[in-house]
């Protein structure tokens, strides 16, 4: 609060708009081009908006929450995520075989973070869009044509895209146990991290 802050937009897939009417502006996020604004918070809080664009089937899906804090309790917090990050990369690179059990907990974290808003809570997706994951061919199909749709994306379906950038080995291999085993597919297959990384 009480500083300026720069916010930067940009999309994946297709135009959006970045809008939190307590902030007093509307900005576009498109595809292969960034667009910045600039922003006082005067108060401590949560102020909310939602994307301004029709954008497609998930745009009913796009809330933005903005949480202003005071400048200590921002460094606190960017030094809590430079802790968790060090864990979490010390983990994902370690040799350790994990339990079906870990992956599943940690799995189902990592889907609803990252695959919920397209895939639903449940695995039944938004079709045609978002393909069910619930009895879906990829989920209780061969794995590795699972794991290699969650690290390179779909070329089929280009709404579904790579994650080899944005989680870690441990994070994918993870989701990917929890998808194949979650929602009654009970495939009992468990993905390692070493997997994930050989497909990479």
């Amino acid at each position: 609060v009480n500083k300026r802050i720069r916010f930067l937009h940009t999309a994946t897939d297709v135009l959006h708009a970045w809008w939190v009417p307590a902030l007093a502006y509307k900005k576009d996020s498109i595809p292969g081009y960034i667009n910045e604004t600039w922003a006082i918070i005067e108060k401590e809080g949560t102020y909310r908006g939602q994307c301004a664009e029709n954008c497609g089937t998930g745009h009913a899906y796009m809330p933005i929450v903005v949480k202003a804090v005071s400048e200590d309790k921002y460094a606190s917090w960017v030094a809590e995520q430079k802790a968790e990050k060090a864990k979490a990369m010390a983990e994902a690179t370690s040799d350790k075989a994990w339990t079906k059990d870990e992956l599943m907990e940690r799995g189902k974290k990592v889907y609803m973070t990252n695959c919920v808003a397209c895939h639903q809570s449940e695995g039944q997706g938004l079709p045609p869009a978002f393909p069910a994951l619930k009895a879906g061919p990829i989920t209780i199909g061969p794995v590795a044509g699972h794991i290699d749709i969650v690290v390179n994306g779909s070329k089929k379906n280009p709404v579904m895209v790579a994650w080899a950038n944005a989680l870690n080995d441990l994070e994918m291999a993870a989701v990917i146990t929890y998808e194949r085993n979650a929602w009654g597919n009970d495939t009992g297959d468990v993905v390692q991290p070493a997997d994930v990384k050989a497909a990479r």
